[in-house]
């Protein structure tokens, strides 16, 4: 994901223009306008009663498991390795699992990537999505230190949190599956271009978008940068114009369930793969701790962005639980 609203003048500028010639999801100045807080909408009981209950421990090993493989950056073994497990991971947990692999040419090498898709009623017609990137960054271009920038970023926020709440979820839909479709996409190479190579982000959900393997979702939930100890989940604008009531139904169940985490008020703006999806025609949501983009918290331990800091030691088990219980909830009352 790369900051919008957050980033300096010039290159808002230079954004918006490669922006408007390329049509793609790269950084650009997100429109921001008045929000509404969540109103409540009826859910019974009963229905509530019937949700499982997300695991946030199980989630956070989850999360470790990702990391001891190593960065997973296209193009290693590394990547090949958790590759293979997490989709063996939803093979044994969906009705049906498989890679949409592709290659591309990216600063002169064929690299190959692979989007990881488990689905639940892979013929139903009303789908919801939901989604992670699953990638490291090649590069800890934000690390404070200069000796550290060409190293690879470990990632334990930006795409394992995400990815290992997905695969939590998917845990709980198979020991009880809803009745509508359910599409799990695990993407690749969100985070590959260099910071200011706007081509080169989005890689996986950019194949995906163009790509449908199932019929196209109702709406879809993206989950990124969401395990940090101290999150904070505001509305972020693009996502609110693109699928208002996800973002309403889903900052509601925070707030009935005491979720201080959420926030329902508006936040920065963030492209990210979620762009990629509305440009599909469809309705998403990113939700994402988007004031660690940038670099823009206070507190100096949540300035690890892009750096060889996005370790586990940052990572919540509490968090986790939050937010993949909202999703649960989000799902099971679609």
């Amino acid at each position: 994901m790369i900051a919008s609203n957050i980033i300096p003048t010039f290159r808002v500028i230079l954004i918006i223009s490669l922006f408007s010639v390329l049509f793609i999801g790269c950084p650009s100045a997100k429109d921001t306008p008045p929000v509404e807080n969540p109103k409540t909408s009826p859910t019974s009981e009963h229905a509530i009663d019937t949700i499982p209950t997300f695991d946030g421990q199980a989630a956070y090993s989850l999360v470790e498991k990702q990391l001891n493989f190593g960065p997973r950056v296209p193009g290693t073994k590394s990547h090949v390795a958790c590759r293979d497990f997490l989709l063996s991971e939803l093979r044994q947990l969906t009705d049906t699992a498989f890679l949409q692999s592709f290659k591309a040419e990216i600063y002169g090498k064929q690299i190959q990537f692979s989007n990881i898709i488990g689905a639940y009623n892979p013929k139903s017609l009303q789908r919801v999505m939901l989604c992670a990137h699953w990638d490291s960054r090649p590069r800890s271009d934000q690390d404070p230190n200069p000796a550290d920038t060409a190293k690879p970023c470990p990632a334990a926020n930006d795409g394992a949190s995400g990815v290992a709440v997905l695969l939590e979820i998917a845990h709980r839909l198979r020991e009880k599956t809803p009745d509508i479709g359910i599409d799990i996409v695990l993407f690749d190479g969100e985070d590959y271009g260099y910071e200011h190579d706007l081509s080169n982000y989005f890689i996986g959900s950019r194949h995906f978008a163009g790509n449908l393997p199932f019929a196209k979702p109702l709406s879809a939930v993206l989950l990124d940068l969401i395990g940090d100890k101290e999150a904070e989940f505001r509305f972020e604008p693009s996502s609110y114009n693109s699928n208002q009531a996800a973002i309403n139904k889903i900052w509601d169940i925070a707030a009935r369930r005491g979720y201080s985490y959420f926030k329902a008020e508006q936040g920065n703006g963030v492209s990210d793969d979620h762009d990629m999806l509305i440009q599909a025609k469809i309705p998403s949501i990113d939700i994402i701790d988007v004031n660690l983009v940038g670099q823009t918290d206070k507190n100096p331990r949540r300035k690890y962005w892009h750096t060889t800091h996005d370790t586990i030691e940052n990572i919540s088990a509490e968090t986790l639980q939050c937010v993949g219980q909202c999703v649960l909830e989000y799902v099971y009352t679609f």
